[in-house]
């Protein structure tokens, strides 16, 4: 069955993405403990599965995911559509594929250490919503690149991004006030960052160990 149907796909250099509701129905018929089924994904240089966080069997889909890593399969990485971050990070952190997060619109706050320690976590999507984002959220995110926060947030609590050492450019669109203590503590890749000029205070040693540094807007 799988064979037949991407008999026509291109090897090596494409991307193949399976959608929150081709999963459901690949676990419903088995399909994803199919010999077959890895066999399909090696036909692609990655793939992609989109889950979302909501579901019920949300855990099991993601350990079955995650675990389909070896020495011979693509690069497999997993975008996650957050509806809340309750209990997240604790079935995620210790992923050993990359990560991808849409946080929901209905979201108003990124709880405190919302995402903690998830090192695998290249990209976030904060909504329009957020409101506020809380103490070490972010922090420890080892694999985050890039951040943009968005015009809605008006507070940041200490430490949110300690140790994204990877985090290379932060946008800043909000009206923040302060920028509390070690916020952006030993983000040793910043390069680039924009301080709005709302910003009043800066925490103590909240840009220490941003050794790489080139680019500070305000």
């Amino acid at each position: 069955m799988f064979e037949k149907a991407f008999r026509n796909q291109r090897s090596n250099n494409e991307v193949l993405k399976f959608t929150v509701e081709d999963i459901i129905k690949l676990f419903a018929n088995e399909s994803l403990d199919s010999p077959n089924f890895i066999k399909i994904l090696n036909l692609f240089s990655t793939v992609i599965f989109e889950l979302n966080s909501s579901n019920v069997i949300f855990k099991e889909l993601f350990d079955k995911l995650s675990n389909m890593v070896d020495s011979d399969a693509p690069l497999i990485k997993i975008h996650i559509f957050a509806s809340n971050t309750s209990g997240l990070s604790n079935i995620i952190q210790n992923s050993n594929v990359p990560i991808s997060i849409t946080n929901a619109d209905s979201m108003t706050m990124i709880e405190p250490k919302a995402y903690y320690g998830c090192s695998e976590i290249y990209q976030m999507i904060i909504p329009s919503s957020v409101i506020k984002i809380g103490e070490k959220a972010f922090s420890n995110c080892s694999s985050l690149v890039q951040i943009t926060i968005p015009s809605s947030v008006k507070k940041i609590e200490e430490g949110a991004f300690h140790s994204c050492i990877l985090l290379k450019k932060v946008e800043i669109l909000s009206s923040l006030k302060e920028i509390k203590n070690f916020t952006f503590t030993n983000c040793e890749s910043l390069t680039e960052i924009n301080i709005p000029s709302s910003v009043e205070k800066i925490g103590s040693y909240a840009f220490a160990g941003c050794n790489s540094l080139e680019q500070v807007e305000i």
